[in-house]
């Protein structure tokens, strides 16, 4: 027992661990027969330990064997209730032990007083139930009937969460704003979501449709394991349903309605945590099947009734067509169900069961956009739910096992039939499925390009210098004319400088030379003036004079100090005779020398002319 105990404590919450000691004192003091499993049922019933825990403590609890002969013993009882796991208005759902087996088991059995059809409709689930032998649909053990005539079956108890409760724990993951990779955890909802197709295309292919598939009817277990449950309305397809219909019809409705068909049973088969199959008020529509639908009259799925939940209802079921139901009626839940997993919201919302019939009749679905703007859907999943959610089921797929193949081609990241690729989607496609390889691809046509690039630009360079270069040489060339006229410019205007001076310095030197010859023919005269006396004559060589007139003496005949002598470079002169230029003379000599100067006024006063003119 301490053992067990022990078990319980790492199962339960930190506050209730430390007290389990002290309640199972308790409760062993009041009890007649004190038992672990009466304990954990106590607990149970207190709300101690929710019903999940419950589950897991007789579920996947110590494995225990005793000797035959104490198991098939007179008068034991094969099965020993453990506690109830949830009600509805259709039955009940308890635990159980199979003591023979030493396992768990859920055991589900109708509520109220016994009506044949009643009865008739519980056997059918049962049978339909257990022929579907398939992993991820819930299998049952057997089927019994208690003295008062009640029938039951027992089944596996599956421990977990349904997809709504997967649904809305995303929701609110994202509504707190937690950091989660969503578009990660939609592909693992929708691996998850495939599961439960495959068992659903099981079913149809046993010719048996669902026809109340819903999040809260898709469970998860405890190891990931998906069951589909709730196959209370399940219906085979075509005439086989038509046969079950008629032996239903057979019976006689004693007490057709059910005291508790007030309130709705979220799960028919009751597995799960039972907190999510409280009882709730008819009529709800937030995904769980409304009055119409689960309220457990005689003639409920009788033609021309609303069988199902209307916000999954595909739309020949929600106008009562039952006798025209196929897979497709299902499929077009399923689609519903996905939009749901991807969207994190309702393909269908309305504040009454009448709006959200009207609106998956008209097709008013709400937009196929995922709560979160920032997540994008990919374009195959909108096209498979699309595909499975056409108003007209002519246009869905043939069956579920065609949505099943894209749903499988969409996780392979391969070409679903709903949306066909285009060549950049191909492309891409083939991208993903090969990273090294185009990796590589890549990297070369990087490389390629960069090479491209590289020579382009190496080519935009030399263009550039070539250009450069031409434009220096154009420059340089008109340089070189620019400087070539320049030079020219400047000889020409030296060349006129210098012919101009040329033709100044002539004038000049002409202008020097007729000064010079005017100067000398003036000393010349003067000289003779000054030196000779009175009616003396010149005794010497004559000199010709620039007027032509003839010189006493030359005119260049200085005194030189070197041969005390006045004398001429040019010519030979001689000194007359009795000239002595040193000697003084008188003022009376002044007289008469001014009378001699007199008539050299003319040759003065042509000489200034002609100087004059020369400036």
């Amino acid at each position: 027992m301490k053992e067990r105990i022990d078990d319980l404590r790492r199962l339960v919450d930190r506050e209730l661990a430390p007290r389990l000691d002290e309640l199972f004192d308790s409760y062993a003091a009041a009890a007649e027969e004190a038992s672990f499993e009466g304990f954990v049922e106590e607990l149970h019933n207190r709300r101690a330990i929710s019903t999940d825990t419950f589950c897991r403590v007789h579920t996947y609890g110590r494995v225990e064997t005793a000797p035959l002969a104490e198991l098939v013993s007179p008068g034991r009882l094969r099965y020993r209730d453990l506690g109830l796991l949830g009600r509805g208005a259709m039955g009940e759902v308890r635990l159980e032990k199979d003591a023979l087996l030493g396992r768990a088991i859920a055991r589900k059995r109708l509520l109220g007083g016994v009506d044949s059809r009643r009865v008739r409709r519980f056997a059918i689930e049962a049978q339909v139930t257990a022929q579907l032998d398939h992993p991820n649909i819930v299998p049952l053990y057997d089927m019994a009937v208690d003295a008062e005539g009640r029938p039951s079956y027992s089944m596996k108890v599956i421990r977990g969460r349904s997809f709504a409760e997967l649904v809305a724990e995303a929701a609110a993951r994202l509504e707190r704003g937690e950091p989660v990779n969503e578009r990660a955890a939609m592909r693992e909802r929708i691996e998850l979501f495939v599961r439960a197709c495959e068992a659903v295309a099981y079913a149809h292919a046993k010719g048996v449709i669902h026809r109340d598939l819903k999040p809260a009817n898709l469970m998860i277990g405890a190891y990931d394991e998906v069951y589909v449950v709730d196959w209370g309305i399940a219906r085979p397809i075509g005439a086989q349903r038509a046969e079950i219909e008629a032996l239903i019809d057979e019976a006689p409705p004693n007490d057709a309605a059910d005291p508790g068909s007030a309130t709705i049973e979220r799960s028919g088969s009751g597995h799960g945590d039972p907190a999510t199959r409280a009882e709730k008020p008819k009529g709800d529509v937030a995904g769980d099947s409304i009055d119409i639908a689960e309220m457990d009259t005689a003639d409920r799925t009788r033609f021309g009734e609303v069988v199902g939940t209307p916000a999954y209802m595909s739309p020949e079921q929600a106008t009562g067509k039952n006798d025209e139901l196929d897979g497709r009626s299902d499929l077009y839940a399923l689609g519903a169900i996905a939009f749901e997993l991807c969207t994190l919201k309702r393909s269908v919302q309305a504040t009454s069961a009448t709006g959200v019939l009207f609106r998956v009749l008209s097709g008013k679905l709400e937009p196929l956009e995922h709560v979160d703007s920032s997540v994008r859907l990919p374009r195959e999943l909108r096209g498979i739910i699309e595909k499975a959610m056409r108003l007209p089921r002519d246009e869905r797929y043939r069956d579920v096992d065609a949505m099943v193949r894209d749903l499988r081609a969409f996780l392979r990241d391969e070409e679903v039939s709903a949306a066909p690729d285009r060549p950049h989607h191909r492309a891409l496609r083939w991208a993903r499925r090969h990273p090294t390889m185009t990796a590589v691809i890549v990297l070369v046509a990087l490389g390629l390009q960069l090479s491209l690039m590289l020579q382009s630009h190496f080519r935009r360079l030399e263009a550039q210098e070539e250009a450069r270069h031409h434009r220096e040489e154009l420059r340089t060339k008109r340089l070189e004319v620019d400087e070539h006229k320049r030079q020219k410019e400047r000889e020409r205007r030296i060349a006129g400088l210098l012919s101009d001076a040329s033709r100044r310095a002539h004038r000049v030197e002409a202008y020097f030379l007729e000064i010079e010859a005017l100067l000398e023919g003036m000393s010349a005269s003067l000289g003779l003036a000054l030196w000779l006396s009175p009616g003396e004559n010149w005794v010497g060589p004559a000199v010709l004079g620039p007027n032509g007139e003839i010189s006493p003496r030359p005119a260049d005949l200085l005194p030189s100090p070197y041969y005390r002598a006045p004398i001429s470079l040019r010519r030979a002169v001689y000194i007359p005779p009795k000239s002595d230029s040193s000697r003084p003379r008188p003022s009376s000599d002044v007289d008469r020398l001014r009378k001699r100067l007199a008539p050299l006024q003319e040759r003065m006063r042509m000489t200034l002319q002609r100087s004059a003119l020369g400036g």
